[in-house]
């Protein structure tokens, strides 16, 4: 039959909210050395060279920063107990923030975002300017 409409399949997927995780890593996904080494104008590699940089110079800055902190921001995580400041320096300002009933503050980082592709959360809760929870979101798709 020709001019027939036919039926599409689409995958269905599942996503599940997961509160308490302890860090999100940056870049995690990526071979970063081939795209330092392959493709280095690429916006993934100029990102990630954006943010060395950015890191760099804040540790050359604040030198009573925990070692365990410096090594995170060194290392791309995102990990409670950071401070606002230092998440900002990682992976920017979030979308829309709210302010909570007991003055905590939630940030959400949508798809809008330039380089959504390497963030797996949704929401960052800090209280008292501090990161204490990371809601990650973890998408399953069925084929």
């Amino acid at each position: 039959m020709t001019g027939c409409n036919h039926l599409r399949t689409f995958p269905l997927y599942s996503e599940i909210s997961v509160n308490n995780s302890e860090h999100v890593q940056l870049f995690e996904d990526l071979n970063v050395d081939y795209f330092l080494k392959e493709l280095p104008n690429s916006d993934i590699t100029r990102e990630y060279l954006s943010i060395k940089e950015r890191v760099s110079e804040y540790l050359s800055k604040n030198d009573n920063i925990s070692p365990g902190m410096a090594v995170a921001l060194k290392q791309h995580m995102v990990k409670r107990g950071m401070n606002q400041e230092q998440v900002v320096l990682l992976i920017g300002e979030p979308t829309t923030k709210r302010t909570m009933k007991d003055n905590g503050e939630q940030w959400f980082y949508g798809k809008d975002r330039k380089f959504q592709w390497y963030y797996d959360w949704g929401k960052l809760y800090f209280h008292d300017g501090l990161l204490t929870n990371i809601e990650r979101k973890s998408i399953k798709i069925y084929k």
